[in-house]
């Protein structure tokens, strides 16, 4: 019997970044929608993850300070995911404001 399956390949590469790297992902789910957003530097990576049902409502708010692991965050450097700081610091006091 033949079957097809995906593999992946992982190539690397260099690239040219400034630090620090802003980033911003949305991941869109049937029943809410959660905004990733980052800050990575040489040594530290901070995530803020805000989550909101279909009515808009915040349900979950998630703040992460990690060393950085460049093999898992290649994928924040491409160009769809590019932020900057001033979006970050906004988000940041958001959190805090949601959360107090």
């Amino acid at each position: 019997m033949k079957i097809t399956i995906n593999k992946r390949t992982y190539i690397k590469e260099t690239v040219d970044i400034d630090l620090p790297y802003y980033y911003k992902q949305n991941i869109f789910l049937d029943y809410s929608d959660t905004e990733v957003y980052g800050r990575i530097d040489e040594k530290e990576h901070i995530s803020i993850s805000i989550t909101t049902d279909n009515t808009g409502e915040y349900t979950r708010i998630q703040w992460e300070k990690k060393d950085t692991d460049w093999n898992s965050l290649g994928c924040y450097l491409e160009q769809k995911y590019k932020s900057n700081k001033e979006t970050f610091i906004k988000i940041k006091y958001l959190a805090v404001n949601i959360i107090v």
